[in-house]
């Protein structure tokens, strides 16, 4: 028989190996690491159904430290469902937490990896002597911020089975970690075990497999990523995943589906307040178009267009995108989930840039009426545009970080670092103007390109900047003003979706900050949001030409605590003299550093 023959016999069973539902616990971290990891709402049995209708053979839930639902799922669904478990385990010596995902476990083995998850050397061993098919779940993902190169070489010796396609992670996770793990061989495994002083478990510890799971939270990614087997049974399945034979494929996240999730989960939370003030019913029908529905009928486009004909009476500009929102996602198929996710994404964009527009709008009339500082203090507008944005920050923070642990594990491996050099963005508001901190960074820009630095100027310049190199990165914006007392200039609003998705997929390694505009709060918020290097650059006494030009006491302190507040927030702040040293030392700022320059 050849063996494209066998491979009409064999069938090629997939399951979604990592999957939450509502017993799932809540990881037990504190304050807002707390509030930036959010529970499943999920019940199993919707679990089931979604992914049977997208072609998985078996269903299992792998719900943090329970097996409630699990064991619920397979009484219902004997014959295709088995057991599975998320859980932490600790490296004794520092506390260092990983989580690892176990299947086929009954509750007495359940018992004992509660037990040992104290001690990952003991439970390894277990789990290896139970024959119980288990894997590393997201190996770079830090749990609790100890995870290092040193943990990552130990994972090695003391496991087989890595998730490698993981659904709440990046293209650069996944990949990476799979083409490392590829390329280990026998001298590397002696070299780990020498310089560890712990002998691998396995008989060909470089010899490593993967497992693939979409680690829903939502109910929307279920099965987007799966692990597949050669088997006919749920018995040869997990014998498959325990021998070294599981294949991990599925959809790799990115900004869209990021944002696209936090909102559901956001909705998901929305939706158990059980309020009844009529935001919260508006609201909560969205959520169920946008989010649930399998596709609208009749009477959801009735009741959509009624509501739609209120909104244009009020001529609510805003509520009006909602709705748009909820048609372009309702109009489409429950599975087509990159459909939903492209149309949910330029809803959101519009919507955002839509109450971005009303914050300009609503400064440039204040500043006509000189009410700047009553404008300020009335922060209903602000609170509605950062609302609407907080779903997405602990979802693009998990999308984008600990990537250094994975080149540190690439560089461990023989593979130098990229020869590009360290990817530098550098923002600022004024790049389209005629002054000397503007013309050096055209300057740079250019320097960089001609010398094939990875380095990008960010900045709302027009078409008008034509001249500019091709290394400059021009934002999209929604609405710009005059700066009180000093009108000659124009403030613009970057795009805040548009901009974070262009300057996310850049992966910078630093950001530099020339302004303490709204450009600059951009370049700000995405290194806060990805975790790198942020420096500021103080080379003008912002402070200074503002008391020479605006009369009114009440704005200048109230500019002065905005600066402050905004060069406080960096790791850096780069000035060009020792005499603006003194002076922002003289202010409060740290920490501060001269002459800082990346080329």
């Amino acid at each position: 028989m050849s063996r494209s023959d066998i491979r009409t016999v064999v069938h090629e069973a997939r399951a979604d190996l990592h999957v939450h539902s509502r017993y799932s616990t809540q990881p037990a971290s504190l304050g807002i690491e707390r509030f930036l990891s959010p529970t499943s709402r999920t019940e199993p049995e919707e679990v089931y159904r979604r992914a049977k209708r997208r072609g998985m053979d078996f269903v299992t839930l792998t719900d943090r430290d329970t097996l409630e639902g699990a064991l619920r799922l397979v009484e219902a669904h004997p014959s295709d469902c088995f057991t599975g478990l998320e859980t932490s385990a600790v490296f004794p010596e520092d506390g260092c937490k990983v989580n690892l995902l176990v299947w086929g476990l009954d509750s007495r083995q359940f018992g004992e990896i509660q037990r040992l998850r104290k001690d990952i050397y003991e439970l390894a061993a277990y789990l290896r002597s139970a024959d119980l098919a288990h894997a590393v779940a997201h190996a770079s993902r830090s749990v609790n911020g100890r995870l290092n190169l040193s943990k990552l070489e130990r994972l090695v010796l003391l496991f087989d089975v890595f998730e490698g396609a993981n659904g709440t992670q990046g293209r650069m996770h996944n990949r990476t970690l799979v083409q490392c793990l590829r390329e280990l061989t026998p001298e590397k495994i002696d070299e780990y075990q020498r310089k560890h002083g712990l002998q691998s478990l396995s008989a060909e510890p470089w010899k490593k497999s993967f497992t693939g799971g979409s680690d829903d939270l939502s109910g929307l990614m279920i099965g987007t990523s799966r692990t597949t087997v050669a088997a006919r049974t749920k018995d040869e399945f997990l014998l498959g995943v325990r021998t070294g034979r599981s294949l991990a494929s599925g959809r790799d996240a990115d900004f869209r589906s990021a944002a696209f999730t936090a909102y559901k989960l956001a909705y998901d939370q929305l939706r158990e307040t059980k309020a009844w003030d009529p935001a919260t019913l508006f609201l909560s029908q969205i959520g169920q178009w946008t989010f649930e529905s399998e596709s609208l009928g009749l009477l959801d486009r009735i009741k959509m267009r009624t509501m739609n004909a209120g909104t244009k009476l009020r001529s609510d500009r805003t509520a009006s995108l909602v709705l748009e929102l909820a048609e372009s996602c309702g109009s489409l198929p429950s599975d087509d989930v990159d459909g939903r996710i492209d149309a949910a994404f330029s809803s959101l964009c519009r919507l955002v840039d839509e109450v971005s527009g009303q914050l300009v709008r609503g400064f440039t009339d204040a500043v006509e009426r000189g009410e700047v500082i009553r404008q300020i203090k009335d922060a209903s507008a602000s609170v509605s545009a950062i609302l609407l944005v907080a779903p997405l920050f602990g979802a693009l923070r998990n999308l984008y970080r600990d990537r250094e642990v994975l080149r540190d594990l690439k560089e461990s491996l023989g593979r130098p670092r990229s020869r590009r050099g360290k990817r530098i963005l550098w923002f600022s508001d004024t790049l389209g103007e005629v002054n000397g901190p503007s013309v050096t960074l055209r300057q740079i820009a250019n320097l960089s390109h001609e010398r094939g630095n990875a380095i990008g100027i960010v900045g709302t310049v027009d078409g008008e900047g034509g001249e500019l190199p091709p290394n400059v990165i021009r934002l999209p914006w929604v609405g710009g003003f005059r700066v009180p007392y000093y009108d000659v200039y124009e403030m613009r609003v970057p795009s805040l979706l548009r901009s974070l998705e262009t300057l996310a997929d850049y992966a910078p390694d630093e950001i530099y900050v020339s302004t303490p505009g709204p450009v600059g709060c951009v370049g700000l918020a995405l290194g806060k949001l990805l975790g790198v290097r942020t420096t500021g650059v103080y080379h003008t006494d912002f402070l200074q030409q503002a008391a020479d030009i605006v009369p009114d006491d009440a704005v200048l302190r109230g500019l002065e605590d905005f600066i402050q507040l905004f060069y406080s927030a960096f790791d850096e702040i780069a000035v060009p003299t020792s005499e603006y040293i003194g002076i922002l030392s003289a202010r409060g700022y740290v920490p501060v550093l001269s002459g800082a320059h990346p080329l």
